[in-house]
């Protein structure tokens, strides 16, 4: 009977300890870069954020407009810069990411086949932060490439909501 009951728990203890592995998600990335610290960006989506116009400072809705707030579902970056200052001009800043592109249409564009997009809390940037050149950064510039969000909208009476996918650049 001893031997029965090894058995039946054999299979039990391998479910076990087959569960029990480090989430992935806490291990540095494997692209041979540094391991030490990290700069990591991640997206967060909050369709209750105060709207801002183009210098970062609240914006009201005109009288007169209409305006809601999307429920973000995925976004993709197509620039990310750390600028010293507000009129530091684009570009002079350091520049940490550029998305790939592609000039096979004619003029150079983005090239969306390449690039990630990400849910929300989605980890977009994952570097060395030895790759951050040293110094004090009071902005952080982020051309967005791509943004999928859903609406609400009113047709025949009905109140509808649907998705759009917006390429940016």
């Amino acid at each position: 009977m001893p031997m029965k009951r090894l058995l039946l728990l054999l299979p039990v203890l391998l479910v076990l300890l087959n569960a029990c592995k480090k989430d992935e998600d806490d291990a540095p990335p494997t692209d041979g870069g540094d391991a030490g610290p990290r700069l990591i960006l991640k997206f967060k989506f909050d369709s209750t954020q105060v709207r801002l116009n183009n210098l970062g400072q609240p914006a009201a809705v005109p009288v007169g407009h209409g305006a809601q707030s999307p429920v973000m579902n995925r976004m993709s970056a197509h620039y990310v810069e750390f600028a010293p200052s507000a009129t530091t001009l684009l570009g002079a800043g350091d520049v940490v990411y550029h998305a790939p592109e592609t000039t096979l249409g004619g003029s150079t564009a983005i090239d969306h086949d390449l690039s990630l997009e990400v849910a929300d809390g989605g980890e977009f940037l994952n570097i060395p932060l030895s790759d951050l050149a040293p110094g004090t950064y009071q902005w952080l510039r982020v051309s967005l490439a791509y943004q999928n969000y859903t609406v609400k909208f009113r047709s025949v009476n009905l109140n509808l909501q649907g998705t759009i996918a917006s390429f940016v650049g």
